[in-house]
């Protein structure tokens, strides 16, 4: 815990050499109007809340060994995600929230250190990620990360509904998550950088969907993946979407790493599959599953979200059509 609040408060202290906290009102970025998110869109982010609904952390860290193992090589026990025996310490270490740490932290000038594509940043700003990662860690361990996720989001809703109408906003707090979570690559601390990639992902799917309409349902699978997923697919998110090259040598030692992917069948006996062997639900596109059979044995959990989707589907591709031949 003390190696953890040392390297968490060095980190800190290179963001605050480059971030300047009194941002007046005039200062901040001007945005184009956007469409406030209708009670649909609102919804679309709720039913796109398809995760598995038990704990995939042991499953997650199975997938990763038979893969390692299948690859020829040697799984570690302090892999990520395959010690459990540090869960409540990991549990207790993100309690603390990225925003309270960035507070804290001793003021450097190290003009030296890369901080990865640091997006100047308000207190009006630092105050949302404040709290919604707290309400996201604060999850006691029977909670699924979709469901950490629509807390933190319900918890910050109305307070903050001026950031999650603003696009510009939330990626300023992105481009924070995304610097956060590839120092902590760098420090190997796969696990803490999986939970701040998903919460950057999240709010990805939620710029596309509610504000930008580019498309009808967020990606929950690509959601999970990031946080549950191989350290490949990790990197690989942190690396596509930071302006600097410091992951580059990271990428390189992990690239043979097979990507992981998730059955959404509760009942499999072996949830996580490589990548290009999942199937998609061909309706919604909003599940992955191992086979024919999984799915098969899923669908009646699974027809009412479906049904549901592919009607917000229609819906959108209809919209699309529409303003397509006014154009």
């Amino acid at each position: 815990m003390v190696q953890q609040s040392m390297k968490m408060k060095k980190f800190f202290s290179f963001l605050c050499s480059r971030l300047p906290f009194a941002v007046s009102s005039s200062e901040e970025r001007k945005t184009g109007a956007e469409k406030k998110p209708t009670s649909k869109n609102q919804k679309i982010s709720c039913l796109c809340n398809v995760g598995s609904e038990v704990s995939r952390k042991k499953a997650a860290g199975k997938a990763r060994k038979a893969a390692k193992v299948k690859a020829g090589g040697e799984v570690k026990e302090d892999e990520r995600g395959d010690n459990n025996d540090n869960d409540d310490a990991m549990t207790n270490r993100q309690l603390r929230s990225v925003a309270s740490r960035y507070r804290n932290a001793p003021i450097s000038h190290d003009t030296t250190i890369c901080s990865h594509g640091l997006l100047e940043m308000p207190f009006t700003l630092l105050n949302f990620v404040d709290k919604f990662t707290e309400v996201f860690y604060a999850a006691d361990g029977g909670n699924t990360l979709s469901g950490s996720i629509m807390r933190a989001r319900n918890a910050t809703n109305v307070e903050f509904a001026d950031v999650w109408n603003d696009s510009a906003k939330l990626e300023i707090i992105i481009s924070c998550l995304l610097s956060n979570g590839t120092e902590n690559i760098l420090d190997g601390d796969y696990d803490y950088a999986g939970g701040i990639a998903s919460v950057a992902r999240y709010l990805h799917e939620c710029i596309a969907v509610e504000l930008k309409q580019t498309q009808a349902l967020s990606a929950w699978p690509k959601i999970h993946q990031v946080h549950e997923g191989d350290i490949h697919t990790l990197v690989k998110f942190y690396r596509k979407r930071i302006p600097c090259s410091c992951l580059d040598e990271k990428y390189k030692e992990v690239r043979s790493i097979p990507k992981v992917g998730y059955c959404y069948n509760l009942q499999c006996s072996f949830p996580g599959v490589e990548r290009t062997k999942l199937l998609y639900c061909s309706r919604c596109r909003c599940v992955t599953y191992c086979s024919r059979e999984c799915q098969k044995a899923n669908w009646t959990v699974h027809q009412t979200i479906c049904d549901e989707c592919v009607v917000i589907i229609d819906e959108f591709e209809a919209m699309q059509s529409h303003n397509t031949t006014i154009s």
